[in-house]
């Protein structure tokens, strides 16, 4: 945990981004839902990317190491 290294700040930018787009993809396929209640597919792909925000969520909290 090096707060000098310049690879954590692209790495924590990349995780930001993924955080991001898999609130939008979670909102899409949300509203797939409420259009379609049966669209199986919607419910699969919202319930991956949940756990991948989880994930994600979960390197942004442990990379606050990096001091802004």
């Amino acid at each position: 945990r090096d707060p000098g290294y310049s690879g954590a700040y692209l790495n924590r930018l990349v995780t930001h981004w993924e955080v991001v787009e898999h609130w939008i993809s979670i909102n899409d396929y949300t509203e797939a839902i409420r259009l379609d209640a049966g669209f199986a597919p919607a419910y699969y792909n919202r319930g991956v990317n949940n756990e991948s925000l989880v994930h994600n969520w979960n390197s942004l909290s442990s990379s606050r190491s990096c001091k802004d």
